[in-house]
């Protein structure tokens, strides 16, 4: 073993158990990419994904670009609303506006929904033109249009070349109603709460220089801080500890044990919410209410904040037109300074907030918490009276229906929309301080349309709180900043993953946009700025966008010296004949205005050459270096890793690049005896079975950064996966050791029989080797488990011993891997349903 050993170097080497491996608790798929493979021999799998495109298109804001924004105030607008929005002089980027009050932020949304509307009946002219030969006498017409019938989906070989050939000649239909008519009219259905297994999009990245010399070095140093990339902000998580004890997130109950030393005494603290539950062949109204779920925990300063969430439903009569706020979110603030094992924790204060959790995280004192509020419900409102499928459209040509059309929303009244949705949004703290929505109606980005033209200009109504927990006492103080962002109709695709600084919040969201004309849809990142102001809240003062998506993962953002430097990949294409895609990924580089406004693109870098066959899978920021791995769609390359030099913010550049054969879903740098690592987790695959190899660590040395070199390789069992690629924080490197949970099978070539294991391995890393020292395992059998009452995988060194925690499981070792205790979460409570 290295002389570096996880917790003492004097350490005897403990042995590894091979015969007794561990299972997973939760069923958690294998390593997932961006897109998957490029060709499929099935023409049936085939249609299926692009009938989900184009569901996915619709759903997400399908646009036409070239909007004139003056010709929808011309039409429909009021002499008010021209002259409100003729207010602001000179470019579209430096048009910021401060709404005054509810009536103003009325007007505001009266204007941005007749620029959606607009838009709207032009998208739905062109892209659901079949519903010129709609036959209201025929039921089948659709089918007999794009040359099937009932049984289409029954597909055979016999038929599969002329549907194929059918489907080329005509597109098939991307209607609103249809790839809709499943979605509610109403918010209560639209707005439960985020899960928490998208707590690995919270992630964040600060790092100042290129090594680790401050705060990040003694955080790796204690063994139980979290995997944070920047020292100042304890980030959202569910399991966390402050070295005397260990914090665990379990369902609607709060369990804290000591970090070291027996862990007979638990101390269970139960999340306020009653739960009820409704008749649904009742026609009364009656509001049912879920188990409170507790959806984060920052740790800092002796107080211990969790953000709870309870969904409610309506069951019975009700008006689906009214809004209705489905989630009940609340921040209550624990002390633990002095914890009392066997005892519920110490309540000091509470707030309420308003929306559904995003994210956020705790800086000293202050706790950043970020809620939204969809309001799609308003806009589908709208919308639904000009669908091109409904009854009094069909068989109109694309003249016809737009002449309806326009006559039709005539009559509609945006006002009284506006008006409910101030309503609906409006709360204790006014109408004022919100950004005008046109503030944000640019277009100054090639091949990044406008958001005029996408309804996600009203895609939910983001607020930024900042808390004060310091002496918190009943009711917590708290600032607010609200503004509307082109996000929000599904959180899962779109994320909000807020990126934090000690003075600074990023919130990026995707958009995508579909061009008719190309037939090509593009994704690009738009981000909210959250500065810092003198009296130490976060204020709203820039927005910028660039192509590109950031896949919900905010190791590619991060803030230095007045810019933010963005990596982003966007789909381009696919060549069916080589079965390869062409990918757009660029570092992009925005310099954040001085006041309130718009970020300025002053830099990009292209990425992994020319020929656009890699797409970004990770990154890490380092100072002036960005460390980037690539993958691929059709496995057929060689996986690119390139450092790219951003020292000139204006010219961003590669300088170094390695080719490897396995792509790395995680990137972490490290220092061994003074020189620079970038140490990987990914996956290796078979280019020619596509099997996976299961997890490879990989090594490199990123000391001379135009000459990156490989410096160690591990493969492990060719069945084995980590949840590191969606997770970071189960990732734990400490004094040379690294400590990752792994699941799969374990094979036995000789005797042809596999063992399921579900463990934690650590490895020591050297500068030339990568060596597995220990196992903990945590079950040998497969066993499914729902409910959120479920730790995610989390590992902790405290006192020369290792706590590994997940699902319902803790468990503590000594250095050689002897278990000296063992936590049943679940016991008392039988939370977790679990078959094999």
């Amino acid at each position: 073993m290295a002389d570096n050993y996880l917790w003492d170097s004097q350490s005897p080497n403990p042995t590894i158990n091979d015969k007794n491996p561990s299972p997973s608790a939760i069923d958690i798929p294998p390593t997932s990419r961006v897109h998957g493979n490029s060709c499929s021999n099935s023409k049936a799998v085939k249609l299926a994904l692009g009938l989900i495109a184009v569901a996915s298109v619709i759903a997400l804001g399908v646009v036409k670009p070239k909007f004139i924004q003056k010709a929808v105030v011309a039409e429909y607008g009021t002499k008010s609303t021209k002259q409100e929005l003729d207010t602001s002089s000179g470019p579209p980027e430096a048009k910021v506006k401060i709404v005054s009050s509810c009536s103003d932020l009325q007007k505001d949304i009266t204007e941005a929904l007749m620029h959606y509307i607009d838009n709207y009946i032009k998208n739905e002219a062109e892209i659901n033109e079949s519903y010129a030969s709609c036959d209201p006498d025929n039921d089948n017409w659709m089918a007999e249009y794009y040359g099937y019938d009932d049984s289409y989906y029954d597909y055979n070989d016999e038929t599969a070349e002329a549907n194929e050939t059918v489907i080329k000649k005509k597109k098939m239909p991307k209607s609103s109603k249809q790839t809709r008519s499943s979605l509610p009219k109403s918010s209560k259905q639209t707005r439960s709460s985020l899960p928490f297994s998208l707590q690995k999009q919270t992630r964040s990245s600060n790092q100042s220089g290129r090594t680790k010399t401050n705060g990040n070095e003694a955080k790796a140093a204690s063994g139980f801080e979290q995997n944070s990339q920047n020292d100042n902000v304890n980030e959202r998580d569910k399991v966390v500890s402050d070295g005397r004890f260990i914090f665990a997130a379990y369902g609607d109950v709060l369990q804290v044990w000591s970090a070291h030393g027996s862990t007979e005494e638990v101390s269970i603290t139960q999340m306020p919410g009653d739960v009820k539950d409704c008749d649904p062949d009742k026609t009364e109204l009656c509001i049912s209410s879920t188990k409170p779920s507790i959806q984060a925990l920052f740790l800092g300063n002796g107080r211990l904040i969790a953000v709870v969430s309870q969904n409610f439903d309506l069951y019975g009569t009700f008006d689906p037109s009214q809004f209705f706020d489905a989630t009940k979110l609340a921040v209550i603030v624990y002390d633990v300074s002095d914890v009392t094992l066997g005892s519920p924790l110490n309540e000091l204060a509470h707030k309420e907030l308003p929306g559904s959790f995003i994210g956020g995280g705790s800086i000293g004192d202050k706790a950043v918490i970020v809620t939204s509020t969809d309001v799609h419900a308003f806009t589908w409102a709208v919308t639904e009276a000009v669908e091109r499928s409904q009854p009094q459209y069909c068989g109109l040509n694309t003249t016809a229906y737009i002449e309806l059309a326009k006559s039709t929303i005539k009559s509609l009244s945006f006002e009284s929309t506006a008006k409910q949705m101030v309503t609906a949004l409006d709360n204790a703290n006014g109408c004022s301080d919100i950004v005008h929505v046109s503030t944000m109606q640019v277009g100054s980005i090639d091949n990044v349309p406008d958001l005029t033209e996408s309804d996600f200009l009203l895609g939910s109504f983001v607020q930024l709180f900042t808390l004060d927990v310091s002496s918190a006492a009943g009711e917590i103080p708290a600032t607010v900043t609200k503004t509307f962002s082109p996000s929000g109709f599904n959180l899962y695709l779109n994320g909000y993953n807020p990126y934090l600084t000690n003075d600074f919040v990023a919130l990026p969201s995707t958009i995508y946009n579909y061009n008719s004309t190309t037939d090509r849809s593009y994704s690009s990142t738009f981000i909210l700025g959250f500065g810092l102001s003198a009296d130490g809240d976060f204020k709203l003062f820039s927005f910028g966008r660039t192509p590109g998506d950031m896949y919900n993962n905010n190791y590619r953002m991060d803030k230095k010296d007045g810019y933010l430097r963005i990596m982003t990949s966007d789909f381009v294409g696919l060549d069916e004949v080589t079965c390869t895609s062409t990918y757009l990924s660029k570092i992009y580089v925005l310099e954040l205005p001085s006041t309130f406004g718009a970020m300025a693109l002053v830099g990009e870098s292209k990425l992994f050459g020319e020929d656009g066959s890699h797409y970004v899978l990770s990154g890490r920021f380092s100072g002036d270096l960005a460390f980037l791995s690539g993958d691929d769609s059709s496995y057929t390359n060689p996986f690119p890793f390139v450092a790219v030099d951003i020292s000139d913010p204006t010219s961003p550049k590669t300088v170094g690049s390695l080719q490897t054969n396995c792509s790395l879903s995680y990137l972490e740098e490290i220092d061994l005896n003074g020189a620079s690592y970038i140490l990987g987790i990914g996956t290796e695959t078979d280019r020619m079975t596509y099997q996976s190899y299961g997890i490879i660590l990989a090594l490199i040395d990123v000391s001379t950064p135009s000459e990156p070199k490989l410096a160690a390789y591990h493969k492990s069992e060719p069945a084995s996966y980590t949840s590191i690629e969606y997770d970071y924080s189960s990732v734990r490197y400490f004094n040379g050791s690294l400590i990752i949970p792994v699941y799969g099978y374990k094979y036995n070539t000789t005797y042809i029989t596999s063992a399921y294991m579900d463990e934690f391995v650590v490895y020591d890393i050297s500068e030339t080797t990568i060596t597995p020292a220990l196992n903990v395992t945590h079950s040998t059998e497969y066993i499914s488990c729902m409910y959120d009452a479920a730790v995610p995988p989390r590992s902790f060194v405290v006192n020369s011993e290792l706590t590994t925690i997940k699902d319902h499981t803790a468990i503590r070792t000594d250095m050689a891997g002897n278990v000296l205790s063992e936590l049943d979460l679940d016991k008392g409570f039988n939370y977790s349903f679990c078959g094999r």
